[in-house]
């Protein structure tokens, strides 16, 4: 009997360093070792240019293109963000 897929939503700012690396560990590890399919979104807040081993690793992939700054923005922008987000997600 074939069972569900799972389906799983990774949100994140990109796919690069630390928090991108393991987005991109967890989602092949899943594609493999897991006991039925595994449908995985990701959704990103910057528009970067991916290779294809990482489109090849998602199913989905939506870019908001939101700029993400380190600075004193980031408290202006998180509303902005989470109305974005939220869009997205209805979407």
């Amino acid at each position: 009997m074939q069972r569900e897929p799972l389906n799983l939503l990774f949100v994140i700012v990109d796919l690069y360093g630390g928090a991108g690396v393991y987005a991109k560990t967890l989602a092949a590890g899943l594609k493999r070792y897991a006991d039925r399919p595994v449908r995985i979104h990701l959704m990103l807040f910057r528009n970067p240019d991916l290779g294809d081993e990482d489109i090849l690793l998602f199913d989905q992939i939506t870019r908001l293109d939101l700029p993400v700054h380190a600075d004193w923005r980031r408290s202006f922008e998180t509303v902005r963000d989470i109305r974005r987000l939220g869009d997205a997600l209805k979407a």
